[in-house]
């Protein structure tokens, strides 16, 4: 017998809310393809911290999220929509990992403290959740003659940070979990695993941007 599970949410009328919300941002033609859908639908089971659903699709609301898909397929643009329905207090940033290298080119260390330890409320000590759009495209840097990846620097330092005062973090990528790991370890590749749900949008998934 098939289990049914109850939810307070329409589902359906959140999703026509975000292609709503995808067209005044992005473009009239806006729309979430069906091979998208049920990615999207576990963000949203996520963001609304549906713990009945989210059980049921073997999803940790205490975990952060990295969501892997194709070029184009329309992950950033999902995650700034949902971002933008938050309330005030709930947005977090979205930024680029290949702008966040060009700052530590520029201003050096302190730029893995600007996206780790800074993300706690200097008043309340409250951890502010980020977004890191395109994990690994981001260039190794060069600083006073050291090489170094400063995603995997200010991953490390967040994984600490979750497991010290749950610290949430969100990715985007087009990498799957072999080529991260060949681009950053089986070290950080374990930790992102403790950190983060993964979200998966299908291989098939067109490239929206096109």
């Amino acid at each position: 017998m098939k289990k049914t599970f109850e939810t307070p949410y329409d589902y359906h009328a959140i999703l026509q809310l975000l292609v709503a919300k995808g067209k005044e941002m992005f473009h009239p033609g806006y729309d979430i393809a069906d091979i998208d859908r049920a990615p999207i639908l576990r963000l949203i089971t996520y963001f609304l911290q549906d713990e009945s659903l989210a059980d049921h699709l073997g999803i940790d609301l205490y975990k952060g999220l990295i969501i892997t898909g194709p070029v184009g397929c329309g992950k950033t643009a999902i995650m700034r929509i949902i971002r933008s329905l938050l309330p005030p207090n709930k947005r977090f940033p979205i930024r680029s990992c290949r702008e966040i290298s060009l700052e530590f080119m520029r201003e050096g260390y302190m730029v893995i403290s600007r996206y780790s330890k800074q993300c706690l409320d200097p008043y309340s000590g409250t951890p502010r959740p980020s977004c890191f759009d395109d994990l690994g495209l981001e260039p190794d840097v060069h600083y006073f003659g050291n090489s170094m990846n400063v995603m995997a620097e200010i991953l490390f330092h967040r994984y600490d940070l979750f497991m010290e005062e749950h610290m949430l973090t969100y990715l985007t990528t087009n990498m799957n979990g072999e080529e991260l790991e060949a681009r950053y370890g089986n070290r950080l590749r374990s930790r992102l695993r403790q950190m983060c749900n993964l979200i998966a949008f299908s291989p098939d998934s067109k490239d929206k941007r096109c």
